[in-house]
């Protein structure tokens, strides 16, 4: 008998969501416009965007429209945190527009202070970047493969990144510790998303 245990996994959700992403794509092209003239600003925040653009944070019970859809990605976060990471008591604390247009790209990052993260696709043209994460045991991968024959087939266990094709409505769930990055948008549509950290009471 065989038994084969998954040690320490990285657990990224997917879920596909029913919202207009029309209407909500006509709201960030909105806000960035008004947050660009100077008529709407909460301040500036850290980004990790290379040449795109990424709005103030807003909040799931103050912002009137964005609010059902951030009461939604709570739902399906609170769910993944209760079974994933065993904490009880966490609400989505904060999330914001992200607009990639052709050249534009994200670099690796996290998203520290907070438990669990993730993206909503507005728009996701063919070609506009993929989502990448990293092994967090990467660098051992990479020391391992350079003095032993490499697998014959690439995996999420013996890569040192991994990407995932999604698609618009699309809601993805991961750990906030994760490294992760956006691969340039070689489109020439733009890559809408939004993004939102969950944190603990």
């Amino acid at each position: 008998m065989t038994k084969i245990y998954s040690l320490f996994p990285c657990v990224v959700s997917e879920h596909k969501l029913n919202f207009d992403t029309d209407i909500i794509k006509e709201e960030c092209y909105k806000r960035k416009q008004l947050e660009l003239t100077g008529v709407s600003s909460q301040g500036k925040h850290p980004t990790s965007n290379r040449g795109g653009w990424q709005s103030s944070p807003f909040f799931k019970d103050t912002d009137s429209f964005f609010g059902p859809l951030l009461h939604a990605i709570e739902e399906h976060c609170l769910d993944y945190i209760h079974e994933i990471v065993s904490i009880q008591d966490c609400f989505l604390h904060s999330a914001w527009i992200n607009i990639n247009s052709k050249g534009n790209y994200n670099f690796p990052h996290d998203h520290p202070g907070s438990i669990v993260s993730g993206v909503y696709y507005v728009r996701l043209p063919e070609n506009s970047g993929k989502l990448v994460f990293e092994n967090p045991s990467g660098k051992l991968l990479a020391s391992y493969w350079s003095v032993v024959r490499g697998p014959n087939e690439w995996n999420r266990a013996n890569s040192e990144v991994w990407s995932l094709d999604s698609s618009e409505n699309t809601l993805l769930i991961f750990p906030s510790w994760l490294d992760h990055y956006v691969e340039t948008n070689k489109s020439d549509e733009d890559r809408i998303s939004i993004s939102f950290n969950v944190c603990a009471r």
